[in-house]
């Protein structure tokens, strides 16, 4: 059976407007305003916390003086600090543990995105879950620009593998796409510059003239990325305008 079954139904709203709730509390409670809406998707594998209205006006000082990187920095430090709170948040609500937590911010939109994962969940998606689809149209065409995107910005990824969670929502997780150089730095402890950086390099690919839409055949909202660098592993979760059925 894959480790992959969607919860019950009837629980699944209500799990997902306490999440919401709660961790938009602790949001509020770390940076000193939350976000203006918080809109959660939960399943077995995984949950992803769409935050919208998230910029508290000193943080509007700091993108204002010192520009959007200067606040992603600072938010990266920040998230460092909670994000066990909100893994222990998200499992006392739902019982479940997402052992990889990944969180990216659009700040000129001031949106932002939370997703956490079970070891490999993206893998498992098929015939068991009704929240994540493993095979949707253009998917090989997505991966395979995806990894030619990323090496441009680093080298191509050991493995790229696309997931499709709603209508608007796709999920692709890269493995194996750290450079040498790379890894020394995350060795010499300067591992959150390093993430600013590549951030800047890859969200300008990826959002470059057509790269992604023309694949999918409908315009792209957002785009968010992350890392963990001690797994190698990379989250880009892109959100469509509306992906046509």
């Amino acid at each position: 059976m894959s480790k992959f079954t969607e919860k019950p139904e009837v629980s699944t709203a209500a799990q997902e407007k306490k999440v919401a709730s709660g961790v938009g509390r602790l949001l509020r409670d770390s940076f000193g305003r939350g976000p203006e809406a918080a809109h959660t998707k939960l399943a077995d594998n995984y949950v992803l916390i769409l935050l919208k209205g998230f910029l508290s006006p000193m943080e509007k000082v700091i993108v204002d003086e010192k520009g959007p990187d200067a606040l992603h920095s600072i938010r990266e430090m920040m998230m460092e600090e909670i994000t066990t709170d909100i893994r222990h948040e998200v499992e006392k609500v739902t019982g479940y543990t997402f052992n990889d937590f990944f969180f990216d911010w659009n700040i000129d939109k001031k949106t932002g995105i939370l997703i956490g994962l079970k070891p490999y969940a993206y893998e498992d998606a098929g015939e068991y879950s009704y929240s994540l689809v493993k095979d949707f149209p253009h998917k090989d065409a997505l991966e395979e620009k995806i990894a030619y995107l990323s090496s441009l910005a680093e080298r191509r990824p050991d493995s790229c593998t696309s997931v499709k969670i709603d209508k608007r929502t796709f999920l692709v997780v890269r493995e194996g796409i750290l450079v040498a150089i790379e890894k020394k730095m995350i060795e010499m402890g300067i591992e959150n510059s390093l993430k600013v950086a590549k951030r800047y390099v890859e969200k300008e690919l990826l959002n470059e003239s057509d790269n992604l839409s023309s694949i999918l055949g409908v315009q792209i909202d957002e785009i968010f990325v992350d890392w963990n660098f001690k797994k190698d592993l990379s989250t880009i979760v892109i959100i469509t305008e509306d992906y046509p059925d």
